[in-house]
């Protein structure tokens, strides 16, 4: 579903699911069982994999996913996110943040803030920024957000 002009959707594979609403929003995904949500202005969503969720909201962000089972939510502005693995959670709400989990798996980030870079160097890590040490919270909030993103149900 593409609800404004000049979005742009390249989707190949199984079962997924994509919306976007606003304008100048582009999402390529390859592979089955994707989700990818983004409203608002400018983003750029690159799935390769399996089972990968995005949602995007705000201005300019950009998320690139590699592999399975992979979540990342992004709000605010011009967030860019790069995830190659698996079962890895990425939330980023704020401006010019830049998160990396890069050949890690179970890696779980919350960033808020802004001109924030984080990198994962080991699977299993977690990565708390601005979040005042309620990771769970926050972590659990990001997931109800991810789901909530389901094409058709956009606000």
């Amino acid at each position: 579903m593409t609800s404004q002009d000049d979005n742009h959707l390249d989707i190949h594979g199984r079962n997924d699911e994509s919306s976007q609403e606003g304008q100048h929003n582009r999402a390529y995904v390859v592979g089955d069982s994707n989700l990818t949500s983004q409203t608002g202005t400018s983003h750029l969503a690159e799935t390769k994999g399996n089972e990968n969720r995005t949602a995007q909201h705000g201005r300019g962000h950009v998320s690139t996913t590699t592999l399975k089972k992979n979540q990342t939510g992004q709000k605010g502005e011009y967030n860019k996110s790069t995830t190659v693995g698996t079962s890895n959670n990425a939330i980023q709400h704020g401006e010019n943040n830049t998160h990396t989990a890069e050949n890690v798996d179970r890696v779980d980030a919350a960033v808020y803030g802004t001109g924030l870079t984080t990198i994962a160097t080991e699977s299993g890590q977690k990565i708390v920024i601005g979040a005042d040490g309620i990771f769970g919270r926050i972590l659990k909030t990001f997931r109800e957000w991810v789901e909530s993103r389901r094409p058709g149900d956009m606000h």
